[in-house]
């Protein structure tokens, strides 16, 4: 379904709790299409990808923030601040008007370098069922699940039917060492516990010891 410029700037822009990392994610999905910040979209109808029973097709897109500005020699042309050329950025443009051929679609987002950095199922700007986030190594930065759409058929008004981002089960927030740092439990969006263990908080290393050993005479205690 496409949707028009007035219905977009309409919409509220507040989401509800989110890890920063998770919600900056949703928020450029909602900026994408009043910014012109645009995914580049690579469709593959033969490629599915399968989440529970179901089965979708999958998209591999590439997070890229367009801009551009004239000169005095013409019109400058960037992608996330590179100088880019006419053409390329215009592919960029062109392709965003795909994710309307894939609703649902399992969304595969990478940099414009092509390193990994989400896993969604995504209809629209909503996020359904399995997420999984990216350290740029990557290692896996956070697990989790939104509420998914248990009808095959039925992909309307997810917003107000409760199924939109709305996170639902256990979350794991992993550091670059791939040590869990929190696991969070929610319940239809709630936060309902937090833990973090013990281990995944990072011990000083020998330096900063050595330094605790070795005071000079005036400093405090």
């Amino acid at each position: 379904m496409h949707h028009s410029q007035t219905s977009l700037i309409n919409k509220q822009w507040t989401i509800p709790f989110y890890p920063s990392a998770v919600k900056r994610y949703i928020y450029h999905m909602r900026k994408t299409l009043l910014s012109f910040t645009f995914f580049s979209v690579i469709l593959s109808g033969s490629l599915l990808a399968q989440q529970g029973s179901a089965q979708y097709d999958s998209i591999s897109t590439y997070d890229v923030n367009l801009s551009d500005y004239m000169t005095t020699n013409g019109r400058v042309y960037l992608a996330n601040g590179k100088a880019i050329s006419k053409e390329q950025h215009q592919f960029y443009k062109d392709n965003w008007a795909k994710t309307q051929e894939c609703q649902p679609c399992m969304v595969y987002t990478y940099t414009e370098n092509k390193v990994l950095k989400h896993i969604a199922l995504q209809y629209g700007d909503c996020l359904l069922g399995a997420y999984k986030e990216f350290h740029p190594d990557g290692k896996v930065k956070i697990e989790g699940t939104f509420k998914e759409n248990t009808s095959a058929t039925d992909w309307s008004n997810l917003r107000m039917r409760g199924l939109c981002s709305v996170r639902h089960g256990q979350w794991t927030y992993y550091n670059t060492s791939g040590k869990v740092e929190a696991i969070e439990q929610y319940e239809n969006g709630k936060l309902i516990s937090r833990e973090e263990p013990k281990d995944s908080v990072d011990k000083p290393n020998a330096l900063q010891k050595m330094k605790g050993l070795f005071k000079k005479s005036g400093d405090e205690e």
